[in-house]
């Protein structure tokens, strides 16, 4: 409730006034230019302060920072604070001027300006030869950074969201000493200065900047380690060659992009969204560890160049409907991670040999893909194995080490089902196991009750599943989640719940996904006492939701889901069972829709 901060006059001692949460504080005392003394100035979260005294004769104040002030249209520097070392303003949304004397200031060390959207300019940045970090983001109105001159000790430049900058002070082409330049998301930015001589320039980052129509780096950037560019429409592979300590290389919707060139020192490469890149990489990159690619309409092959990338540890290439091959996995000993995903020609993942430390292999919607390479079996670190919507895949490799801690088949044929026993047998240390859309899965392999390490089961959308041992799914006694069902449409109820009872310490979630045929919930599910998340899909012939509900005093979340003959939610005594539940959400239940608007009620 405090609004008034009634400093009267001679606090002249006063070092540090620190105001902070005070909603209604409007105003702060004259008296404070007399304290002549204050060394730190901090506001924060006062609403309704819209002023504050002029700060002139400040000459030891060091720190001024202000926050969440969002009436305050000044901040007046007046002279005389020689002294001044970090200025960060942040969340004053009617901000629209720095007092012009803030040139005088030219200790400054830091000034950060974050959230205000009306300040349209700042006072000229000249002479501020000890000025390190200069930091600016969300400052919509903002059209010019006018960096002067003689800022010879900046070392990070930072530049986001700010709409209508257009220009930064030619004054740029002294900071020599720039270790950082980062600009983002400024539409109407068209230029920059020439990065020439930046010899200590270690990070660029140019994102978003979609008007910027060269990338400014000439030679003696010899330091730069770490290039980000997205939305750059210029040549950059003319110049790249000259970055030649460059460690990570991350390039984004640049659509002149044709080519990536030798460069022996690079470790990541991250290119997503180049449609004109047709071959990556095309250059020698003998000390790669991670090559991501993303998007790539029209890359069709991975460069032999790769093929000697033996420090390789991630490989990654999603959404590329062109790629046609990769080079052969042969002498990558330090690959750990393989995805592939929606690469729809690619034939042939050409596992081969020594590939010992792979722990993750993902392959995932490649319609084309009928041959994985025999080295699969040597895989002796292996943890994580997923293969889904993979139609023509026959076959993989056998894996008997007894590493698997995940195993996921989704959407695969009859020749990845059969396999399925041995592979089981095989990997007794499994917590996690993904069966769904198997056409050809008639039964739930024995092996699968011996996993007693299984915390996470989903079987699901096996439409030739006609049964599952009763007396067998409570033996998986460390089972915390089950996504289970979506069987044979001939079944008239749910198969092998009579000993799920035991599960009933363990069990956290469960989602059911049911079929036509079924007109009640499984009634073993009442013993699940400890569950905390139930969804209830599908189960068409369900005309009315069980008491027994009511039993399950732990759940937390309860969703019910296309139940298209569902009209009767239980009794108000069933809900109010329900003590711990926050979450209960009804969808594409349209009989139950209908009766709820008629009557107002359920």
């Amino acid at each position: 409730k405090l609004e008034i901060v009634p400093i009267r006059g001679r606090c002249s001692s006063l070092e540090k006034l620190h105001i902070s949460s005070c909603q209604n504080l409007s105003k702060i005392g004259d008296g404070l230019s007399t304290s002549s003394c204050l060394k730190e100035l901090k506001l924060s979260g006062c609403a309704n302060l819209s002023s504050i005294p002029d700060l002139e004769g400040f000459s030891v104040l060091q720190n001024l920072d202000i926050s969440e002030c969002s009436k305050l249209e000044i901040v007046p520097i007046r002279g005389r604070c020689s002294s001044l070392q970090k200025l960060h303003i942040s969340s004053c949304q009617n901000l629209s001027k720095i007092g012009d004397w803030l040139s005088t200031s030219t200790y400054l060390k830091e000034l950060k300006l974050r959230k205000c959207p009306n300040l349209s300019s700042i006072p000229d940045l000249e002479g501020f030869c000890s000025l390190r970090i200069l930091d600016i983001s969300i400052c919509y109105s903002l059209e010019i950074v006018p960096i002067g001159g003689q800022c010879s000790s900046l070392e990070k430049l930072h530049i986001s969201s700010c709409d209508k900058l257009s220009k930064i002070g030619d004054g740029l082409s002294t900071s020599t000493y720039l270790k950082e330049l980062k600009l983002s998301d400024c539409p109407n930015l068209r230029s920059i200065l020439d990065l020439e001589g930046f010899s200590s320039l270690k990070i660029l980052d140019l994102s978003n900047c979609n008007e910027l129509e060269i990338v400014p780096i000439r030679a003696q950037c010899s330091s730069l380690e770490k290039l980000l560019i997205s939305g750059c429409q210029s040549k950059i592979e003319d110049w790249l060659p000259i970055a030649t300590c460059l460690k990570e290389l991350k390039l984004s919707h640049c659509g002149n992009l044709n080519s990536i060139p030798d460069l022996e020192s690079l470790r990541t490469l991250d290119i997503s969204k180049c449609d004109n890149l047709e071959i990556i990489p095309t250059g020698r990159l003998p000390f790669l560890e991670k090559l991501h690619i993303f998007q790539c309409k029209k890359i069709s092959k991975v460069g032999d160049g790769f093929s000697i990338s033996s420090f390789l540890k991630e490989l990654r290439i999603r959404l590329c409907p062109n790629l046609s091959s990769i080079p052969d996995l042969k002498g990558f000993s330090s690959l750990q991670s393989l995805c592939i995903s929606g690469c729809n020609k690619l034939e042939i993942v050409p596992i081969t040999e020594r590939c010992s430390s792979l722990e993750v292999l993902d392959i995932l919607a490649c319609e084309k893909l009928s041959y994985i390479g025999n080295g699969l079996s040597n895989f002796t670190c292996l943890k994580k194995l997923r293969i889904e919507t993979c139609p023509n895949l026959r076959s993989i490799p056998s894996i008997y080490h007894g590493r698997l801690t995940e195993l996921g088949f989704t959407g695969v044929g009859q020749g990845l089902t059969c396999l399925l026993p041995d592979l089981l047998q095989s990997n007794t240390c499994l917590r996690k196991l993904t069966l769904a859309d198997l056409p050809d899965l008639r039964s739930i392999p024995e092996s699968v009750w011996e996993l007693h390490s299984l915390v996470r089961l989903t079987t699901k959308r096996c439409p030739t599943l006609r049964s599952i041992p009763n007396d067998r799914l409570g033996s998986l006694t460390c089972l915390r989640s089950l996504d289970i069902g979506g069987f044979s449409e001939e079944l008239e109820e749910f198969p092998g719940f009579d000993s799920i009872q035991h599960l009933s310490a363990s069990l956290k979630e469960l989602r059911l996904l049911g079929w036509e045929k079924l007109s009640s919930l499984p009634y073993q599910l009442r013993h699940l006492t400890a569950l905390e998340g139930l969804e209830i899909q599908r189960f068409h012939g369900i005309e009315a939701l069980p008491d027994w509900l009511g039993n399950l005093s732990s759940v937390k979340c309860l969703r019910i889901v296309s139940c298209d003959k569902l009209m009767y939610l239980p009794s108000e005594h069933v809900i109010r069972s329900l003590s711990k539940l926050t979450s209960f959400i009804i969808s594409a239940c349209p009989r139950l829709e209908a009766r709820c608007s008629k009557e107002s009620g359920p």
